[in-house]
């Protein structure tokens, strides 16, 4: 980590090294005593070195830092047409954050792309569908981080993501792109929150990288129109993270999930392959237990496609479901879309009813209630674990700084 100071930060490429059909690209931020590195590794596509790239990944920083930003070079110039615009708008979000300087970087008016191809970024959750099979006939390229929602030591569910990737790419006829980096920890080395700040603007440096062989990238969205809150991916800020070269579109603002469910639920590999969960116990693909897994069933559940996906359980726990907290104002606008799309299902009466104590619930409730129940499953495992009827379960490391990238 670096110091609190007001020395600039410094970005630059180390040199490339060369893999079997790919590369690695190491990043490093430094202020002249100590550095934070950014490393990329890939078999399938050949990473470009750009300073857009570095772009993408040290304004942030530098802003959070309170620091002024050194890239050498030239950069392109719709990117540094926007440095003002982003700053802006970060600054407006984030009171603490200051405006930065740019140094080292010259202006320069880049070539358009040659690039044929357009990719969007896929996890194999509701958004990244939703994007896939709405553009399925634009769509060449869809790309996967390791380590960022899967930690990179987690081999048994990365083999279980890929094996879903394959599927995806050749039932959709797109090629697949899966690379490996320490993105998520690099952004949280600087104390920023990846899902509040760094997520757009991180995926996009990835997009940079692969800008030879892409004109457009897709960025699929979390929020609809009704409910855009300041997030690292938003409609108003993925746009500005464009280059000549490159496009970038902040993806499917237009639907709720409910829409984007109905979507999904038309494809047979959407429905057996389906993955949202992020909690990763014991390299579940999905747990079914957290409140992202119980807000899809439910979401599958208004659509009529619940029993249809097999990555989930073809019943909802109502007991499970009622004890579940719900305290983050887009965990609540989620749910809200669930509770509307029940409202002329007569058939669903009783989850129609727990989804509307739980909004009910205050949210200060919420939070006794959320602490309560996660000490009593504490107390409930150390005992089992005690009587040998359960195993200490495995969650590795997300972020990606656990893992070295080959030398």
């Amino acid at each position: 980590m670096l110091n609190d100071d007001s020395r600039p930060l410094y970005f630059s490429f180390e040199p490339r090294q060369q893999v079997v059909e790919g590369s690695v690209v190491r990043i490093v931020a430094h202020d002249g005593s100590s550095e934070v590195p950014c490393w990329f590794v890939t078999k399938d596509a050949n990473l470009t070195l750009c300073n857009e790239a570095l772009f993408c990944l040290g304004l942030l920083p530098a802003m959070k830092m309170q620091r002024d930003l050194h890239i050498e070079g030239s950069l392109d110039a719709k990117l540094y047409d926007a440095l003002r615009r982003l700053q802006d708008i970060y600054g407006i979000w984030e009171p603490t954050y200051r405006r930065t300087q740019l140094s080292g970087a010259a202006r320069s008016l880049s070539a358009p792309s040659l690039g044929l191809g357009v990719g969007t970024f896929f996890t194999g959750g509701v958004d990244s569908y939703y994007t896939l099979i709405k553009h399925q006939s634009e769509l060449t390229h869809i790309i996967y981080v390791h380590g960022i929602d899967v930690g990179l030591a987690d081999k048994r569910l990365r083999a279980q993501v890929s094996a879903m990737l394959e599927r995806v790419g050749n039932d959709f006829g797109v090629k697949v792109i899966e690379l490996e980096s320490n993105l998520r920890g690099y952004f949280e080395d600087f104390g920023l929150e990846w899902g509040r700040h760094a997520f757009g603007p991180a995926l996009i440096a990835v997009a940079h990288l692969l800008a030879p062989d892409l004109r457009k990238i897709y960025v699929p969205s979390t929020f609809t129109y009704a409910e855009l809150i300041p997030v690292g991916s938003h409609p108003l800020v993925d746009p500005l993270w464009s280059s000549s070269r490159l496009e970038v579109v902040h993806d499917g603002c237009e639907a709720t999930r409910i829409m984007k469910v109905q979507k999904l639920a038309t494809s047979q590999t959407a429905m057996e392959t389906l993955r949202v969960c992020f909690n990763n116990v014991d390299s579940n693909y999905n747990c079914g237990k957290c409140e992202k897994c119980f807000r899809t069933m439910v979401n599958l559940k208004a659509a009529g496609a619940l029993e249809r996906c097999t990555t989930f359980p073809g019943t909802i726990d109502l007991r499970a479901l009622r004890r579940m907290s719900v305290i983050e104002e887009y965990e609540r606008a989620m749910m809200l879309q669930n509770l509307r799309a029940l409202e002329g299902q007569p058939a669903e009466r009783q989850l129609y009813d727990a989804l509307n104590k739980i909004l009910k619930r205050p949210v200060w409730q919420s939070r006794v209630n959320e602490e309560f129940w996660r000490r009593v499953r504490v107390w409930r495992r150390s005992v089992r674990r005690r009587l040998g009827l359960e195993k200490k379960y495995s969650q590795f490391e997300l972020g990606g700084n656990d893992v070295q990238p080959p030398q």
